[in-house]
């Protein structure tokens, strides 16, 4: 085991699990911290079929606690690590208390949406900032306090590891474009994509039956595993970010079914905030009866 220690905080997409997996095949000593408010299927056991290490940790923390129900937080225990690695609201927690982190590794929404986050100034909002002053002294909503002590850690942190181009206007808004490392770290855990670990992996799949049952069916099966996120939801630059063209996947299939003869599926995960709309934009096209609904599945059953 090698004596630097390393402390690994957040795990959003699973990209953090990933990372460790290799870390700890190399031999450092890694622990990993996962916020209890990170969603569950992003959690190393929705991630892979084999056995990892037990240094995976918990941890209590809320963005609803900040920044006024904060007592019963405390990071010294990471004094006795020589290396931070952070991701998602823990960059702003550690931030928050004062702790640097040595990389940082944003996601997406830690990035382009945190660092950045205001409220519109409506009228309802300027009368409730008026109120909010009153009783606290700051016009600033939470999230908004929040969102300095996200980018004072970005800004802080002595690298950032870059997953895409995407997000270089915000590096430079930020400031931090010469510490921005082309690095993307590793999403997925290549010893989980041999041929013989997908065979055991497909054998144990809950999935199995039903891909067996469709494959019996159609003639080609078409899986996205993208979230039903497509509209414009009044948030502006976070609607262009987090679009993951849906509708466009839907029309282009709806087209495809028209021109082949083909028996094509199209398997979608019934997650995400437009779910709703792509069954009705489904519907509207008529091709209900090539569509199948799956509920959201974990990645260890993607892959």
């Amino acid at each position: 085991m090698k004596s630097t220690k390393i402390a690994v905080l957040g795990n959003m997409n699973n990209n953090h699990f990933a990372l460790c997996r290799y870390l700890w095949d190399l031999g450092y000593n890694v622990d990993l911290y996962i916020p209890t408010s990170e969603p569950k299927h992003f959690l190393p056991e929705q991630d892979t079929h084999r056995s990892y290490p037990s240094n995976i940790y918990n941890l209590e923390v809320e963005l609803s606690d900040f920044p006024y129900n904060l007592t019963k937080y405390n990071f010294e225990w990471l004094e006795k690590y020589d290396v931070i690695i952070a991701q998602g609201i823990m960059l702003g927690f550690l931030s928050y208390f004062n702790i640097n982190v040595d990389i940082a590794t944003p996601y997406g929404g830690d990035i382009y949406h945190l660092p950045f986050f205001r409220r519109k100034n409506d009228l309802k909002t300027i009368i409730a900032r008026a109120k909010r002053f009153f009783l606290t002294g700051t016009f600033l909503f939470p999230k908004e306090i929040f969102a300095n002590f996200q980018s004072k850690a970005l800004k802080r942190a002595k690298h950032v590891l870059a997953f895409t181009l995407e997000w270089d206007d915000e590096f430079a808004k930020l400031g931090i474009t010469d510490k921005v490392r082309r690095i993307p770290p590793p999403i997925v855990y290549h010893k989980d994509l041999s041929k013989e670990q997908l065979l055991t992996a497909f054998s144990e799949s809950k999935v199995r039956t039903i891909l067996e049952r469709l494959n019996s069916k159609f003639n080609l099966l078409i899986l996205n595993h993208s979230r039903q996120y497509w509209r414009d939801h009044g948030y502006g630059e976070i609607d262009q970010k987090s679009n993951k063209g849906n509708d466009r996947l839907i029309y282009g299939f709806a087209e495809y079914v028209k021109m082949t003869n083909i028996n094509p599926c199209l398997i979608l995960m019934e997650y995400g905030i437009d779910v709703e709309e792509s069954k009705a934009l489904i519907k509207k096209l008529g091709i209900e009866a090539n569509v199948f609904w799956v509920n959201m599945l974990p990645r260890k059953e993607i892959m």
